[in-house]
Protein backbone atom coordinates (compact mmCIF):
# COMPACT_ATOMS: atom_id res chain seq x y z
CA UNK A 1 0.00 0.00 0.00
CA UNK A 2 1.38 3.31 -0.79
CA UNK A 3 0.14 6.93 -0.28
CA UNK A 4 1.93 10.18 0.63
CA UNK A 5 2.52 11.33 4.13
CA UNK A 6 -0.16 13.67 4.44
CA UNK A 7 -3.30 11.70 2.62
CA UNK A 8 -5.84 11.00 4.63
CA UNK A 9 -8.38 8.88 3.99
CA UNK A 10 -11.66 10.86 2.58
CA UNK A 11 -9.34 13.42 1.07
CA UNK A 12 -10.66 14.89 -2.44
CA UNK A 13 -7.54 15.65 -4.92
CA UNK A 14 -8.13 17.24 -8.13
CA UNK A 15 -6.13 15.41 -10.87
CA UNK A 16 -5.45 15.66 -14.63
CA UNK A 17 -5.04 12.08 -15.23
CA UNK A 18 -7.68 10.05 -16.84
CA UNK A 19 -7.17 7.44 -14.78
CA UNK A 20 -7.93 6.99 -10.69
CA UNK A 21 -4.64 6.11 -9.22
CA UNK A 22 -3.95 2.66 -7.26
CA UNK A 23 -5.63 3.59 -3.55
CA UNK A 24 -8.08 6.39 -5.42
CA UNK A 25 -11.33 6.38 -6.75
CA UNK A 26 -12.82 9.22 -8.80
CA UNK A 27 -15.36 11.42 -7.21
CA UNK A 28 -18.68 10.21 -9.77
CA UNK A 29 -21.15 9.38 -7.33
CA UNK A 30 -19.71 5.43 -7.74
CA UNK A 31 -21.40 2.61 -4.90
CA UNK A 32 -19.23 1.74 -2.06
CA UNK A 33 -19.07 -1.15 0.12
CA UNK A 34 -18.50 -0.51 3.88
CA UNK A 35 -17.42 -4.12 4.02
CA UNK A 36 -14.37 -3.19 1.97
CA UNK A 37 -13.64 0.21 2.89
CA UNK A 38 -14.53 0.44 6.53
CA UNK A 39 -12.99 3.90 7.25
CA UNK A 40 -14.01 5.81 4.06
CA UNK A 41 -17.48 4.78 4.67
CA UNK A 42 -17.57 5.69 8.37
CA UNK A 43 -16.81 9.13 7.54
CA UNK A 44 -19.07 9.38 3.96
CA UNK A 45 -21.75 7.70 5.54
CA UNK A 46 -25.21 9.01 4.32
CA UNK A 47 -23.17 12.20 3.58
CA UNK A 48 -23.56 12.10 -0.56
CA UNK A 49 -26.91 9.46 -0.53
CA UNK A 50 -26.49 6.10 1.16
CA UNK A 51 -27.92 3.01 -0.96
CA UNK A 52 -28.61 0.84 2.22
CA UNK A 53 -27.10 0.31 5.34
CA UNK A 54 -23.78 -0.87 4.11
CA UNK A 55 -23.53 0.49 0.98
CA UNK A 56 -22.78 4.49 0.30
CA UNK A 57 -22.01 6.70 -2.65
CA UNK A 58 -18.91 8.62 -3.39
CA UNK A 59 -19.02 12.45 -3.80
CA UNK A 60 -20.41 13.17 -7.08
CA UNK A 61 -18.70 16.41 -8.62
CA UNK A 62 -19.11 16.02 -11.43
CA UNK A 63 -20.76 19.06 -13.02
CA UNK A 64 -20.61 20.33 -9.32
CA UNK A 65 -18.38 23.21 -8.13
CA UNK A 66 -17.23 22.80 -4.53
CA UNK A 67 -18.19 25.08 -2.03
CA UNK A 68 -17.22 25.08 1.66
CA UNK A 69 -19.74 24.27 4.27
CA UNK A 70 -21.14 26.54 6.74
CA UNK A 71 -22.40 30.27 5.69
CA UNK A 72 -19.48 32.83 4.03
CA UNK A 73 -19.77 36.16 3.37
CA UNK A 74 -22.99 37.33 1.23
CA UNK A 75 -24.57 33.31 1.12
CA UNK A 76 -28.18 33.58 2.28
CA UNK A 77 -28.48 29.86 3.44
CA UNK A 78 -25.81 27.26 5.37
CA UNK A 79 -24.14 24.68 3.05
CA UNK A 80 -23.55 21.36 4.99
CA UNK A 81 -21.26 18.81 3.46
CA UNK A 82 -23.24 16.83 1.00
CA UNK A 83 -25.68 19.10 -0.20
CA UNK A 84 -26.15 19.25 -3.90
CA UNK A 85 -27.70 22.49 -4.65
CA UNK A 86 -28.37 24.22 -8.39
CA UNK A 87 -29.07 23.55 -11.40
CA UNK A 88 -27.42 23.62 -14.68
CA UNK A 89 -30.41 24.74 -16.77
CA UNK A 90 -33.20 27.40 -16.68
CA UNK A 91 -36.20 27.27 -18.34
CA UNK A 92 -38.24 29.53 -16.41
CA UNK A 93 -36.90 32.97 -16.46
CA UNK A 94 -38.49 34.50 -13.34
CA UNK A 95 -36.50 33.65 -11.05
CA UNK A 96 -33.49 35.54 -12.31
CA UNK A 97 -32.77 38.93 -10.12
CA UNK A 98 -34.23 41.60 -12.42
CA UNK A 99 -30.44 43.26 -12.99
CA UNK A 100 -30.05 40.50 -15.35
CA UNK A 101 -33.43 40.98 -16.86
CA UNK A 102 -34.02 42.71 -20.66
CA UNK A 103 -35.80 45.78 -20.37
CA UNK A 104 -38.16 44.63 -22.49
CA UNK A 105 -39.94 40.94 -23.34
CA UNK A 106 -39.08 41.14 -26.70
CA UNK A 107 -35.41 40.84 -25.99
CA UNK A 108 -35.65 36.85 -24.48
CA UNK A 109 -37.55 35.55 -27.48
CA UNK A 110 -33.86 34.80 -29.47
CA UNK A 111 -33.20 32.78 -26.30
CA UNK A 112 -33.79 29.11 -26.39
CA UNK A 113 -35.55 27.50 -23.96
CA UNK A 114 -33.40 25.55 -20.92
CA UNK A 115 -30.79 27.91 -21.58
CA UNK A 116 -27.38 26.57 -20.29
CA UNK A 117 -26.15 28.34 -16.83
CA UNK A 118 -22.43 26.46 -16.60
CA UNK A 119 -19.64 28.81 -15.77
CA UNK A 120 -16.77 28.70 -18.05
CA UNK A 121 -15.35 25.57 -17.05
CA UNK A 122 -12.03 23.13 -17.64
CA UNK A 123 -12.45 19.49 -17.08
CA UNK A 124 -10.02 17.95 -14.79
CA UNK A 125 -10.96 14.64 -12.52
CA UNK A 126 -11.85 15.10 -8.41
CA UNK A 127 -10.36 11.53 -6.73
CA UNK A 128 -11.00 10.64 -3.64
CA UNK A 129 -8.43 8.82 -1.29
CA UNK A 130 -9.38 5.08 -0.06
CA UNK A 131 -6.35 4.67 1.24
CA UNK A 132 -4.15 6.63 4.00
CA UNK A 133 -3.95 7.74 7.36
CA UNK A 134 -7.64 8.00 9.39
CA UNK A 135 -7.95 11.59 10.08
CA UNK A 136 -7.65 12.56 14.13
CA UNK A 137 -9.93 14.78 14.95
CA UNK A 138 -8.02 17.58 17.09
Amino acid sequence: MYYDDDQFIGEIRIFAGDFAPRGWAFCDGSPLSGQKNPALFTLLYERYGSINSDTVRLPDLRSRVPIHNGVGDNLCIPYEIGDYVGTETVSDYKGIPSRYKAQSPTQFKAIPANQSLIQPVLAVNFIIALEGYFPQRP
